[in-house]
């Protein structure tokens, strides 16, 4: 399944679908998206707005969220390890229990973020 827009994430995603390696959605609008357990290892979400997004449980790794708006996201227990969040603004997202092993966060906006149980081993700029 080749998907190319938000659109059609959400629509997959509402369908059942959950993984979405490696998906391109560079610049695209995703705010309040329902994306819980969804896989998106791989994917490139830069410059996308994901704020107040619900992305509890997400497979991240290895993404590229560059510049990208997670403000107010839900992101508990997601995995993001080894995820480029260089730039990108996680103010007052609920960062619990994430993986944020061996990621880049340089630049990062981490204010009023919940961080409790976070694991940032090996993070870069943190």
């Amino acid at each position: 399944m080749q998907i190319t827009s938000a659109a059609e994430l959400l629509s997959a995603y509402a369908k059942g679908e959950r993984n979405f390696k490696g998906v391109d959605l560079s610049g695209a609008n995703l705010e309040d998206a329902e994306l819980s357990e969804a896989d998106l290892s791989g994917a490139d979400f830069s410059g996308a707005n994901l704020s107040y997004a619900d992305l509890r449980y997400a497979n991240f790794s290895e993404a590229i969220l560059v510049g990208t708006d997670l403000s107010g996201a839900i992101l508990t227990s997601a995995k993001a390890i080894g995820s480029d969040f260089s730039n990108a603004d996680l103010s007052d997202a609920d960062l619990r229990y994430v993986n944020f092993s061996e990621a880049i966060l340089v630049g990062t906006d981490l204010s009023y973020a919940d961080t409790n149980g976070a694991d940032f081993s090996g993070a870069i700029g943190i």
